[in-house]
């Protein structure tokens, strides 16, 4: 039997260390990350994580090639195509309606290990801004006990610290499939 391919799918508020975990995780252990796809502008001219395209072009893709649809961002799209997902494990940064979509509608494809990261919104504030914070409002309901991690309130931590609990924590989940250990 074929394995699945691993998406390490990664949630959390703006300014959470989304990214920042993605980055790491990709510079320690060679996962790469899957870009969204998204109709939304760019924040900022240099801004990188995400293919952009218009509306239009975004209405061409067909829910069948979609992954992790989501709508919940004000008037913004994301989403992934399943071929997108081009190594064996790969991380996405999604968010919660993303996270529930996989798992309804994916999981005879993909095993799915799902991280949520926490931090406090004063620092969320302090890296992102009161209008990126803001949005996240009715954005998260899911229990912590959906996820499979819950790594909480790292921000007087090192990034080696965060990289490690992450690393600990889905290390029963690697070896099993790939045999990857700390």
């Amino acid at each position: 039997m074929k394995k699945k391919k691993i998406i390490i799918a990664i949630t959390g508020k703006s300014g959470s260390g989304k990214t920042t975990l993605c980055n790491h995780v990709y510079s320690k252990l060679g996962i790469r990350q899957i870009e969204s796809l998204t109709d939304r502008a760019k924040r900022t001219p240099d801004e990188v994580g995400h293919t952009f395209m218009s509306k239009e072009d975004f209405d061409k893709i067909t829910r069948e090639e979609m992954i992790a649809f989501t709508d919940g961002f004000g008037t913004s799209r994301y989403c992934c195509r399943h071929r997108d997902v081009v190594d064996d494990v790969m991380s996405y940064v999604l968010s919660e309606d993303g996270l529930e979509n996989i798992n309804k509608n994916h999981s005879e494809l993909y095993d799915v290990v799902s991280v949520r990261i926490k931090r406090d919104i004063e620092s969320r504030l302090s890296d992102v801004g009161a209008e990126r914070v803001g949005r996240d409002k009715d954005n998260f309901y899911l229990d912590d006990s959906y996820f499979d991690i819950v790594i909480s309130e790292y921000e007087n931590t090192s990034l080696e610290v965060l990289f490690g609990s992450f690393l600990h924590k889905c290390n029963n989940k690697f070896t099993y499939f790939y045999g990857f250990e700390e």
